[in-house]
């Protein structure tokens, strides 16, 4: 096919612009790196303050070898094609080279608006110095200004000069968590080449205050394109660090290319893991770095990275928790004797001296304390990690952060009540805490109105968790007849007689109670006992004429059936939904209270779940209050998700629901 006409790709402002976007932070990293590759000794990064609250300009200053005039043109006008691109190290110092997009430059609009350069170089011919300016700003960045080159004095040196105006109010001098970012990056780089000196707002950037070790690990072969290149691990742990563990592909000087986000998380280490290899290199020249991470021998290699960082830090907890054994040992403050017993002990303590040794370093106080209390610590670590290793880190956070008054408290609490008895204790009050907020939730929601079974989902949720009613109830009758109440009415009181007649319901031929509740106690005097039958409704079934009636109707089978012997029990009889019908005044004898009938051996009553859910929870108040515990609506329902899966499908929306 013959084409007859042929355009230019033309790149606008506005992509520019975006291409020159990052954070401040992020952009001087990458213009000391510029400065870096032009083999800079010296690199400083200055910030004028305005007076008001500002800066008034930023300036990056470098005695690198400069940009030749005769260069300049080309390098400002194009967008990419780096003369880096196709070098692998710089052509003084012989440093590996970082950057080889020819757009890193762009990233000075992320510190100001308007950028000046201006560039020192020595001219290869003459052997004399030249400077020059360049000038861009952020309305136009594909508008270059370029002065001419005018002789410098015979002694000034080559480098450039950024400077950037304009500076946005949120760009700020550096706290210390952004100084420790620019570290952290150039700490591997300026560990190698120790004759560079970067210097942050007048601070020489010191990597050895913040390197505590460096240790090289060999790894597998990488191939790419055919070749293979060999590759080692550098596993860099810092004294301090405010960055999160990182891992990166670089080159065989820490220069990192590419981040990972390979999910590796080792408590309380502070470590950056580099690979390197001239492989990345290649993949950085051939534009491949993005796909290494699904490079097979990539993959391999960071599998075996993983389990060489894993064991290393292992090994050394292990050594560090050892020479702290012999020291507790000597104190007699260690909870275990002599030697262990079978593989399960030798494990288990091993366990043991790892966590108490990460105690020992980082909670401050622990060592403060008296051996009194650290013993006793000790001897709660030892029975987690015997009977609940899940929990510890709960239970360390917890004890060990005790004050003394209050671990003393606990010491002298175990000895009347065991641990396990106290856990149990607050556990059930927490439970069915969690359990009336689940619930509360569901039944009040527009999904659980919807869907909530009375029978097979809420009924069933109840049955299992009759304290809801009084923990001095017990379950007498779940969904079966009147006749099977007469039967638990004469159980619990003490006639255990054969009954002949099935008991006679005013209306149905057989009457099924919902729930039937019964107390007494042990010496089964006279009206001590005390039965609840509880008609459970859906929440979204009202209160009204039918369901009062039909409370009545289970009142009156009982009261006219002289087997149920009145004088010596009282009953009461509970219609329980999310509302009740205001209108049917007449039918109550107190409506504001749900009583319909009130008498001396009987109740009927007509109850809301709010009515019931606030008395559950005066009664857990106090518990509540001394656990200063509070369930919220997500623990609830997870709580109900958990325990009781099958009672609350579909009563939940999904993501989907909800949207």
């Amino acid at each position: 096919m013959n084409y007859a006409h042929s355009v230019q790709l033309t790149i606008q402002n506005d992509l520019i612009s975006k291409l020159g976007k990052t954070s401040f932070v992020d952009a001087l990293i990458e213009l000391i790196w510029n400065s870096m590759d032009a083999d800079a000794l010296n690199v400083k990064v200055i910030f004028e303050d305005n007076g008001l609250d500002s800066l008034k300009s930023i300036k990056i200053i470098d005695d690198g070898l400069g940009i030749p005039f005769a260069e300049a043109k080309s390098i400002f006008k194009n967008l990419g094609g780096s003369k880096k691109k196709n070098k692998l190290k710089s052509d003084l110092y012989g440093r590996f080279l970082h950057g080889k997009e020819g757009k890193g430059r762009l990233k000075a609009f992320s510190l100001g608006a308007t950028v000046n350069w201006t560039i020192t170089y020595k001219d290869e011919n003459s052997e004399k110095f030249f400077t020059y300016k360049v000038a861009m700003h952020l309305n136009n960045p594909s508008d270059v200004k370029i002065s001419d080159p005018v002789e410098s004095e015979i002694d000034i040196k080559t480098g450039i000069i950024l400077e950037a105006f304009d500076v946005p109010k949120k760009n700020k001098k550096l706290n210390d968590f952004s100084k420790a970012k620019i570290l952290e990056t150039f700490a591997f780089y300026l560990h190698d080449y120790k004759d560079i000196s970067l210097e942050i707002d007048s601070e020489k950037l010191d990597p050895n205050k913040i390197i505590a070790s460096v240790t090289s690990f060999n790894l597998d072969l990488i191939n790419y394109e055919g070749k293979d290149y060999p590759c080692k691990l550098r596993l860099t742990e810092w004294v301090s660090s405010k960055q999160k563990p990182s891992t990166y592909l670089s080159c065989n000087h820490g220069i990192p290319y590419l981040m990972l986000d390979v999910g590796w998380n080792y408590p309380n280490k502070k470590y950056t893991a580099y690979l390197e290899s001239e492989a990345i290199i290649e993949m950085v020249n051939t534009h491949g770095l993005d796909l290494a991470p699904m490079n097979h021998t990539v993959k391999t290699n960071l599998g075996l990275a993983q389990e060489i960082i894993k064991k290393h830090f292992r090994d050394q907890e292990a050594e560090k928790a050892a020479r702290l054994v012999e020291q507790w040992k000597q104190e007699d403050i260690y909870p275990y004797g002599e030697k262990a017993g079978n593989i399960v002990e030798q494990v288990e303590r091993k366990v043991f001296n790892i966590v108490a040794s990460t105690v020992s370093y980082n909670i401050d106080k622990f060592e403060n304390t008296s051996k009194e209390n650290r013993k006793f610590q000790f001897r709660l670590l030892k029975q987690a990690l015997e009977n609940n290793p899940n929990s510890l880190q709960v239970i360390i956070n917890e004890v060990l952060n005790l004050n003394e008054d209050e671990q003393n408290d606990l010491a002298e609490l175990l000895k009347d009540v065991s641990l396990t008895s106290v856990i149990s204790a607050s556990k059930i009050v927490t439970d069915r805490l969690k359990f009336i907020d689940g619930l509360e939730n569901i039944i009040n929601s527009k999904h659980g109105k919807k869907y909530l079974k009375e029978r097979t989902q809420l009924h069933r949720m109840l049955v299992e968790n009759c304290w809801i009613f009084g923990d001095e109830f017990f379950l007498s009758v779940d969904d079966q007849s009147l006749t099977e109440c007469l039967k638990q009415h004469k159980k619990v009181i003490g006639e255990d007689i054969d009954i002949l007649e099935p008991v006679k319901h005013p209306t149905k031929a057989r009457g099924i109670v919902d729930l039937m509740l019964s107390r007494t106690t042990r010496n089964n005097k006279p009206n001590t006992a005390h039965h609840l039958i509880i008609e459970l409704k859906r929440p979204n079934v009202k209160i009204g004429l039918k369901e009062v009636t039909q409370t009545i109707q289970y009142a009156d089978a009982i009261r006219n059936d002289s087997r149920f012997s009145m004088t010596k029990a009282k009953w009461t009889f509970i219609a329980i939904s999310l509302e009740r019908d205001m209108s049917l005044e007449s039918w109550y004898a107190e409506i504001e209270n749900g009583i319909i009938t009130k008498k001396d051996s009987y109740e009927i009553l007509a109850k809301t779940w709010a009515e019931i859910f606030d008395e559950c929870k005066s009664k857990l108040q106090f518990f509540q209050e001394k656990l200063n515990y509070k369930a919220t609506s997500i623990e609830g329902i997870a709580h109900l998700q958990k325990h009781f899966p099958q009672y609350v499908e579909r009563t939940i929306p999904t993501s989907k629901e909800r949207e």
